[in-house]
């Protein structure tokens, strides 16, 4: 049976690169890769090649459509984004409903701690969970800063020395106003969420407001060198727009790759984000603003240099920025926490182990694939009708903001841009000279 990976991208900006680098090294090892938007996957299942379809978690209504492609004999495998860094153990299981691992074949993690903590989750009881590392990592290493080096030069031509702010509040402060990403699963008590969300929200705001805050001192401080504002992709932007109206160093801004941006930055300051993880590794030093207890530290802020004031913000980066302040982001202590978060290997990239796994697990002489069967024609007609229904939603005013939200997780991709991608790998790692692309659908490519 030939070897068929669906990758589905959820945000270009945050995964495109490093599922790309995934794609073109399962084509070296024989796969047949399709690659684009999760929605456009979703949509068309049916119509494409059998294969192991690899999903970014197994929340909300995931379940929903793995029975669906697992129903047509295609193969379900999470590589789990959302549990290297999360709100708290007991809030991280709540988010799955109790059978949102039951179409799933195997689990992929970031690391060790991810693997061990998984394993005692009673949603992924008997499931087979394996750390391997993520692609976007393999995305920071010392043989790939070539692939980065053009878009660091333009982000210096255009801003010159910066401090990054990296924000993290798209649960109180989403692009489409009103909107809130964070939802527990149906089985816990209404009252229950209630709570949590509260709590959840009075931080966030908290903090959040805290950042507005501090913001225009911190950049009368850094000056002349520029601050940053890089949202979340499902942030909003006006409340660091209004923060900042009037500064003449600042810009706030959504483009491309954090990877670049991390990698031209002489501090990153930051409110839990994966991208103070990112921003270690690459050895760049994180501030974070943690002014709350242990119980709520997370990852990120455990790498970082801690204030637990705006003032002492302003201070520890000014401090940094000037060399009066030795805080090295590849400490041992750091060395040790990312060791056990994550598989980083100078020899073998997390693609080549992604890779195995899947290949021991679904292409090994003891594994059976199912040939499938007809799906009922409401069953196999629901996603377009999902569509259908959106679309007449985004010619609301409230669908004009919705369809600004996509295009800003997954503007329409041309094949040029894929391509000059691939040809950049090809340049810096003098591989994958023999990959073939073609254009499928609206953001759907085939590489093999």
């Amino acid at each position: 049976m030939s070897r068929t990976l669906l990758i589905p991208v959820e945000t270009v900006a945050r995964e495109f690169d490093g599922k790309l680098l995934l794609a073109l090294t399962a084509c070296a090892r024989g796969w047949n890769v399709i690659l684009g938007s999760q929605k456009a996957i979703r949509l068309r299942y049916d119509s494409l090649p059998k294969g192991v379809y690899l999903s970014k978690s197994a929340r909300r209504d995931n379940n929903e459509y793995f029975a669906m492609m697992r129903a047509y004999g295609h193969r379900i495998a999470v590589l789990d984004e959302e549990v290297l860094v999360r709100e708290g153990d007991d809030i991280f299981s709540m988010k799955h409903e109790t059978d949102a691992f039951k179409n799933v074949d195997l689990v992929l993690t970031w690391g060790n701690d991810s693997k061990k903590f998984l394993e005692k989750v009673p949603q992924l009881k008997n499931m087979e969970i394996v750390a391997t590392g993520n692609p976007r990592i393999d995305m920071l290493s010392e043989g790939l800063r070539e692939y980065h080096s053009e878009n660091i030069e333009a982000i210096k031509s255009q801003h010159g020395d910066y401090v990054l702010f990296n924000s993290n509040f798209s649960n109180v402060n989403h692009f489409i106003p009103g909107h809130t990403r964070f939802k527990l699963a149906s089985w816990v008590p209404k009252a229950e969420q209630a709570e949590i969300f509260s709590d959840l929200k009075s931080r966030k705001i908290s903090l959040m407001n805290s950042f507005a805050g501090l913001l225009p001192e911190l950049a009368r401080t850094i000056a002349p060198r520029k601050l940053i504002v890089r949202p979340h992709p499902s942030e909003g932007d006006e409340i660091w727009k209004r923060a900042l109206e009037g500064n003449q160093n600042t810009a706030v801004l959504f483009e491309g790759s954090v990877v670049p941006w991390l990698l031209g930055a002489d501090v990153v300051v930051h409110s839990g984000c994966t991208t103070a993880l990112e921003a270690t590794i690459v050895g760049v030093p994180c501030v974070s603003l943690f002014p709350f207890s242990e119980q709520h530290l997370t990852l990120p802020d455990a790498l970082s240099l801690r204030a637990s004031t705006a003032d002492d913000v302003i201070k520890t980066v000014d401090q940094l920025l000037h060399g009066r302040l030795d805080f090295d982001p590849a400490s041992p202590a750091n060395q040790r926490t990312i060791g056990d978060c994550i598989c980083r290997d100078p020899v073998e990239a997390s693609c080549g182990r992604i890779l195995e796994q899947l290949e021991k697990k679904f292409y090994g002489p003891h594994f059976v694939w199912s040939e499938g069967k007809s799906l009922p024609a409401r069953q196999k007609v629901l996603p377009f009708l999902k569509e259908s229904a959106e679309q007449l939603f985004l010619k609301t005013n409230w669908g004009k903001i919705d369809r600004s939200y996509r295009m800003r997780k997954f503007p329409e991709l041309e094949t040029d841009f894929v391509q000059n991608k691939i040809g950049l790998f090809q340049r810096v790692l003098n591989d994958f000279h023999n990959v073939e692309l073609e254009q499928v659908n609206m953001n759907l490519f085939s590489l093999k």
